[in-house]
């Protein structure tokens, strides 16, 4: 700058009550602050320091970028001050937030940006935020705030912030005017965890389509489920031709997710999902779904409830349900359809444990329930007591440009009372490549089973099937994915399943999905999946039923 920095403690300075330096370093209740500028000045009767002119402040891991700026030594509080131009420029981490004028007070936490706009980490890329003013806090003064009605697991947040925006625009597109945006009065951003959008109203490019009626969470991990807004058609063999909206939504300390269906052929189906966290790692819920079922062509209420732990390695879950709609997909052309009472059932599952020298992981699990189901001829109703234990592997590596993988299973179930068990073995393996921009992905599984099951849901049989992927490009944004699979023990072709996807090549992908059941059961199905770039590993399936990749 001209002339050696100088670095001047307040402890220290006894000399001068006005000092002209271009670094000063000044002590806070909470760290050392450091103002640097072109010119700064120091007044110590008032205790004020100024810096105008490529303005820096340093605090803990907060960096701050200004045209011009104070800070107060007796109060600790900061000023600055920006340009349209140059606006303020303040970055805490991944975050990285803009604006013309912020008040920071570095005691309480507590501080205000204007005209602001910024961004947060998502999965992938990140979720930005333009417009009106934010206000930061603390985050272990949240519940003092009242900014939230239940403080989320403060574990969970992966910053000392929280942040606070009013009259703004949330969107996860870069572009200039971005291809969705959500408008709301308000978002609270829990860096890291989620940001909660008060009834926003949604704009794609700049029509507005309509206003959601509850809050509207915003992952920004992948842990937790996307929410989409938007009305889409679908179909099942059974019901007809659908149209499906759903989303989460958040009611005080409540949250869950709602769904709703219009179908051609069974009129109104709805959905409504509720869960409470009682504890960081332990949640409660309540599900209530009105729908209807093939087995027993009615149409009725069928709740769910129950409890559910995850510290992130062990899963446990306890729940009931009464008349709940089941579809097991056991093999290659044996869908079992039909309805389950679960009175209740009690499952754990332990945490992934890795087995580097073959490439793959190793899941153990357990389960044990009461039920009330069909008979395994679907004749008659029975009451069965089942104890379940089983061990899963899975893995895959890459050789070049051909990649092996891997998956495989083994589960002892005993039925209590009626006398019987059951051994399921199944093994599946595969290998894929690509040609160009073709991709090809063949996988072969295989199930051997000893003993039987008193209830048809869970009553497996001997399967092998053979099936073949590939998935080729239409165009830059559209590409095409067929795969088919082969019964190699009836050896008759049984499944057809076709994708059309597309992608923005900006900020979200779609594709359109149809499965073909070739078997008398004729288990037709087909939907739509919307994809965030942002959140790649939460996909929002408008369709009821999802297709098992196996590549994957």
């Amino acid at each position: 700058m001209g002339r050696p920095a100088m670095k001047i403690f307040l402890s220290f300075i006894l000399v001068a009550a006005v000092m002209l330096v271009p670094t000063v370093v000044m002590a806070s209740p909470n760290g050392e602050v450091v103002l640097e500028g072109d010119s700064v000045t120091y007044e110590q009767e008032s205790g004020l320091a100024y810096a105008e002119g490529n303005v820096k402040i340093r605090y803990s891991d907060i960096r701050v970028w200004a045209v011009k700026a104070s800070y107060d030594t007796r109060s600790s509080k900061v000023e600055a001050l920006g340009t349209k131009e140059s606006p303020i420029v303040i970055i805490q981490g991944a975050q990285r937030l803009e604006g013309q004028t912020l008040k920071l007070d570095l005691t309480t936490g507590e501080g205000t940006l204007t005209e602001a706009h910024g961004s947060y980490p998502a999965e992938r890329g990140n979720v930005y935020a333009k417009g009106g003013v934010v206000a930061t806090i603390k985050t272990k003064s949240l519940a003092e705030a009242g900014w939230v009605n239940k403080v989320p697991p403060i574990s969970k947040i992966k910053s000392d912030r929280v942040y606070k925006w009013e009259r703004t625009t949330l969107t996860t597109c870069p572009e200039p005017v971005p291809h969705y945006s959500l408008k709301t009065k308000k978002i609270i951003v829990f860096p890291g965890y989620r940001a909660v959008v008060t009834k926003p109203r949604v704009y794609i490019k700049e029509h507005f389509l309509f206003t959601y009626p509850f809050d509207y969470i915003v992952p920004l991990t992948e842990k937790e489920e996307a929410s989409p807004l938007m009305p889409t058609f679908v179909y099942d063999s059974d019901k007809g031709v659908g149209l499906s909206i759903g989303s989460v939504y958040k009611a005080g300390d409540v949250y869950g997710r709602w769904k709703a269906y219009y179908w051609s052929k069974k009129d109104f189906e709805g959905a409504l999902q509720a869960y409470w966290a009682a504890t960081n790692n332990l949640k409660l819920f309540a599900e209530g779904d009105y729908s209807w079922d093939s087995d027993r062509d009615e149409k009725r209420f069928r709740p769910k409830w129950g409890a559910v732990y995850d510290d992130g390695s062990w899963y446990a879950r306890l729940w009931w349900s009464q008349a709940e709609n089941v579809t097991v997909e056991k093999a290659l052309g044996d869908t079992f359809k039909g309805t389950l009472w679960r009175k209740p059932e009690f499952e754990v599952r332990s945490p992934s444990y890795e087995l580097e020298s073959i490439k793959s992981k190793v899941t153990l699990r357990g389960l044990w329930g009461e039920y009330e189901t069909s008979a395994y001829d679907g004749s008659d109703e029975v009451s069965i007591k089942r104890t379940a234990l089983g061990a899963s592997l899975s893995g895959g590596t890459s050789l070049g440009d051909v990649r092996p993988y891997w998956y495989a299973s083994q589960w002892h179930y005993d039925y209590s009372g009626a006398g019987d068990t059951q051994d399921v073995t199944y093994v599946r393996a595969g290998v894929a490549w690509s040609l160009g921009k073709v991709d090809f992905a063949s996988t072969w599984a295989r199930r051997w089973v000893w003993g039987d099951s008193p209830m048809s849901w869970d009553d497996y049989s001997d399967s092998e099937a053979f099936y073949q992927k590939v998935s080729f490009p239409l165009s830059e944004t559209w590409r095409a994915t067929v795969r088919w699979g082969y019964n190699l023990r009836s050896e008759d072709l049984e499944e057809m399943y076709y994708r059309l996807g597309y992608s923005n090549n900006c900020c979200y992908r779609f594709s359109v999905e149809y499965r073909d059941d070739l078997t008398n059961e004729n288990d037709d199905w087909a939907g739509f999946v919307f994809v965030l770039d942002a959140f790649p590993s939460n996909p929002f399936f408008f369709n009821t039923r999802s297709i098992q990749e196996f590549d994957k």
